[in-house]
């Protein structure tokens, strides 16, 4: 793993100086002269910038669609307004 530490330092001293750390992971997950382990941790270290997990990505279930219908219900109706009613007006 040494020499994989080597190869990161020099590429890091070749890189250019506006190159964010997700694009020299990247470059370095891309360059096939580099070990394939270095290789594999760079790709797991930007999976996360560049994949959305499947949770996020997923389809909600029903309390979180309901929770989000009802933050617009009643929009656009005459007792939309009455929705929103602080819960200190109820005696």
């Amino acid at each position: 793993m040494r020499d994989a530490l080597e190869a990161c330092e020099l590429a890091a001293k070749r890189s250019i100086g506006d190159e964010t750390p997700l694009d020299f992971m990247l470059a370095v997950m891309r360059d096939d002269s580099q070990d394939m382990r270095l290789r594999t941790a760079m790709a797991q270290a930007a999976a996360p910038y560049v994949h959305a997990k499947p949770s996020d990505a997923g389809p909600k279930g029903k309390k979180e669609e309901a929770a989000a219908a009802s933050k617009t219900a009643g929009m656009g109706t005459d007792w939309g307004d009455d929705l929103g009613a602080p819960s200190s007006a109820i005696n």
